[in-house]
């Protein structure tokens, strides 16, 4: 079940999570995980906040409290996330669709990305993930514990990455489809990494992950 954990350092913090709640299950995704996590026997606590990272803490890790079986979700309310991607990422984009002209993402206006879309092909879209989407994030990686406990820590310990990257293929970016689809403006990624507006960064094609790191 989740439960709120009480913030005096956060004016009206319970109406900051419902608004947030009231937006996401605008996705039918969504507001399945919502309801699963609400539902489920273990305690999982959220805790509201106006500065600071937004994170998920397992309840293996000394910080999560004893008594929060399924975990503690720290949600930074005011927080939002620029995202830059490849249209060769995006995975329901065939071969040559990265290069239609009427291709849903939206382009970069700056020299450097259009010297970029020029070499390397149009970029997928620049936009944002809202404050409730990192939420949603949180949310998703408690579901993971509570699907696959072992396996969750599995990774956590030895592929962060492979973590990040299906929380956010399965879970993130399916909301932020369905919140596009009822009209929300909302940001897309298609790798846990693609963050950022400007030319290069984290967003390169995977195919050319290597030259940047």
């Amino acid at each position: 079940m989740l439960g709120l954990i009480p913030n005096p350092a956060v004016g009206n913090f319970q109406g900051h999570y419902q608004q947030a709640l009231a937006y996401l299950r605008r996705s039918q995704f969504a507001s399945q995980i919502i309801q699963d996590l609400e539902n489920a026997p273990q305690h999982i606590g959220i805790l509201v906040q106006a500065n600071g990272g937004s994170e998920y803490i397992p309840p293996y890790r000394n910080r999560c409290p004893h008594y929060l079986d399924g975990g503690l979700i720290v949600w930074n309310y005011t927080s939002t996330m620029n995202t830059t991607d490849f249209a060769s990422n995006d995975p329901r984009l065939g071969p040559n669709e990265p290069h239609r002209q009427d291709a849903p993402w939206l382009r970069e206006q700056s020299w450097g990305a259009w010297l970029m879309e020029g070499v390397f092909g149009p970029r997928t879209r620049v936009g944002q993930l809202s404050e409730a989407m990192g939420l949603l994030h949180e949310m998703g990686h408690a579901m993971q514990y509570l699907t696959d406990a072992a396996g969750f820590q599995n990774l956590d310990a030895n592929n962060l990455m492979e973590l990040e990257n299906l929380n956010v293929s399965a879970i993130e970016a399916t909301v932020a489809q369905e919140l596009r689809s009822a009209g929300a403006n909302e940001g897309i990624r298609w790798d846990y990494q693609h963050q950022g507006h400007y030319p290069g960064g984290n967003a390169w094609p995977n195919w050319l992950r290597w030259i940047h790191e």
